[in-house]
């Protein structure tokens, strides 16, 4: 009865995943501006998001389907679908699987890790809370989303070290703490790819505009209490039946590691070069996937040998594979012309209305458009019309600006943003877990910006 059951419900599942994408493809016809193209990209894509989320097959496999989906179709060329494996964050993901399972033959991420829970009490709150703060000490060293590949091999560390399995609550909390607590640092920080390229954006169609450090940081102050928020509902809603041992546990098992070896030593060394490479980026202008890739290859070298190929071997083809054809989503959709065509749709509802409302749809058409495009495009797409709209209004482009950051960061599936697909992608939380996950983050975006964003604002002149 168990198996007919579970057949009965994986059926039901394909024909959710059929069904509803072939009937919006057939109701809905193509135009002038909704082309074929498009049409029979949502109709690929929405198949594919429906076997992400019940999981019907393995992750890779959905990527592949998408990567020869889009071409068979005659949607775009394979050039384009493949062109996503040219992007940096496919071999900076690789490196930091290597590098966490190279640091397994040292006792380098036990020490950090057993010290870190020690320092915050040894409870699954206060490692939460001292994942964010490491966040925050990296989104101020690193103005850069990759500050928080850091943190996310920081909490890879401490989930090997205490033994926690994949989808495990506590694991998944510290999956998502120790992303969301960098990326919500940069709601009140400078980030070069956060705020930092919106307000470059706006300088280019608005004469004089300019965001200084100082000014992101009192504009956004009032959202530091949000991060800290989403720790305490994260803290509540991935409860753990493990048991962490407590401060004075974590202690002794430091102790019990005695001396740093040589290859410890080594591997610490190692680190720290890359970390001080990361941190000076803004100095040598280098891409950071020469830090991890180096850092790698530096475990590898003649009288340093930590690294041993085992490690190598052990470090999965489903990972990049899901990341290289989940961002292929966003690259279709864009040079098919998706955003030309949400920005088209979504125009004429914010044009009139108050602040709030301006808001409530500049967020909520930001989330939708996400789903079918790059943050990058998004922002590239929509600054010119969110702009023109809030000068009309008579509101300052800052909140654009600001906005714009939020939304890129509110996502439902993993595909949407290249930190979220990674944090996705190393396999420790299921998909139902990740949404749950993000679904949260994103009603408490909503709740703060709506709320004390848009009162905090309008004390400040910006309404």
């Amino acid at each position: 009865m168990v198996n007919i059951a579970a057949n009965k419900t994986v059926y039901l599942k394909w024909g959710i995943t059929l069904l509803i994408p072939l009937m919006i493809y057939f109701l809905i016809p193509a135009g002038e501006l909704y082309t074929t193209e498009i049409r029979k990209y949502f109709l690929l894509t929405m198949i594919c998001i429906f076997m992400f989320v019940f999981e019907l097959l393995p992750g890779a496999i959905i990527g592949l389907c998408l990567t020869i989906g889009y071409p068979l179709l005659k949607i775009c060329t394979l050039a384009t679908t493949l062109s996503t494996w040219r992007n940096s964050i496919i071999f900076q993901s690789i490196a930091i699987l290597l590098l966490i399972e190279c640091l397994q033959n040292t006792t380098v991420l036990k020490r950090v890790s057993y010290k870190l829970a020690g320092v915050v009490s040894g409870s699954y709150l206060g490692i939460l809370l001292g994942l964010s703060l490491s966040g925050i000490l990296l989104a101020i060293m690193i103005p850069a989303s990759t500050a928080s590949f850091l943190n996310m091999a920081l909490a890879l560390g401490l989930i090997k070290t205490l033994k926690l399995s994949p989808k495990d609550p506590a694991t998944v909390g510290f999956m998502l703490v120790s992303y969301f607590s960098v990326i919500d640092a940069h709601n009140f920080l400078y980030s070069t790819f956060g705020i930092g390229l919106n307000a470059n954006l706006i300088a280019a169609l608005v004469e004089g505009f300019s965001l200084s450090y100082t000014k992101i940081i009192w504009d956004n102050i009032i959202f530091v209490p949000q991060l800290f928020a989403l720790i305490l509902i994260f803290a509540k809603i991935f409860l753990t039946r493990q048991r962490l041992n407590g401060r004075d546990y974590f202690y002794e098992e430091l102790k019990s590691l005695g001396k740093w070896s040589a290859n410890d030593k080594k591997a610490l060394v190692i680190m720290m070069l890359m970390v001080v490479f990361l941190v000076t980026n803004n100095w040598h202008k280098l891409d950071m996937t020469f830090g991890f890739v180096g850092a790698c290859i530096l475990f590898y070298l003649p009288k340093i040998e930590i690294g041993t190929m085992e490690n190598l071997q052990k470090v999965s083809i489903s990972f990049p594979i899901i990341v290289a054809s989940c961002m292929a989503i966003g690259t279709v959709g864009s040079s098919i012309g998706v955003g030309d065509w949400f920005a088209n749709l979504v125009a004429p509802f914010l044009q009139s209305g108050s602040k709030f409302t301006f808001t409530l749809f500049m967020m909520i058409f930001g989330v939708l458009a996400n789903v079918l495009m790059t943050p990058m495009a998004l922002v590239t797409l929509l600054t010119g019309p969110f702009v023109a709209i809030a000068q009309t209004m008579g509101f300052s482009p800052e909140v654009v600006a600001y906005t714009l950051y939020h939304i890129g960061n509110d996502v439902l599936f993993p595909y949407e943003n290249n930190g979220t697909l990674m944090c996705y992608a190393f396999g420790m939380m299921s998909m139902k877990q990740f949404m749950k996950g993000a679904l949260t983050k994103m009603v408490l975006d909503f709740v703060f910006v709506l709320t004390l964003g848009i009162f905090w604002w309008s004390i400040l002149g910006l309404f």
